[in-house]
């Protein structure tokens, strides 16, 4: 292929990445803001400001509880907290399994049989 294996490997992954990214923007649907809370009324009136905008009943106000009791109220589920854990510590053997072309390369390996 006249190119080095770990080369190969980051064209291959981020043209997929940039391939997925397309098909997302095309096929995924966003819900509007707010109407996946608990509580959502889709028969209440819309309020709307001065410039007669509409208004989402989710967006920050006075009575937003803030980003630390946020964090606080989320770290309280213990499903979310093994999740958060369970993702910090599986991060870093996927990062190191990622250099082991490298490993390979300098152990004398050709790049062909180092990226197989």
């Amino acid at each position: 292929m006249g190119m080095a294996g770990w080369r190969f490997m980051f064209l291959s992954v981020a043209c997929i990445a940039i391939i997925l990214a397309i098909v997302m923007y095309f096929v995924g649907i966003d819900p509007p803001r707010g109407t996946m809370e608990p509580g959502y009324d889709p028969t209440a009136e819309v309020a709307r400001n001065e410039d007669g905008d509409e208004i989402s009943p989710h967006v920050l106000n006075e009575n937003h509880i803030g980003l630390w009791a946020s964090l606080k109220a989320l770290f309280a589920i213990p499903t979310f907290v093994l999740l958060f854990l369970r993702s910090s510590f599986d991060g870093i053997p996927s990062n190191a399994n990622s250099l082991f072309i490298l490993w390979y390369e300098y152990l004398g390996f050709e790049d062909s049989e180092a990226s197989y």
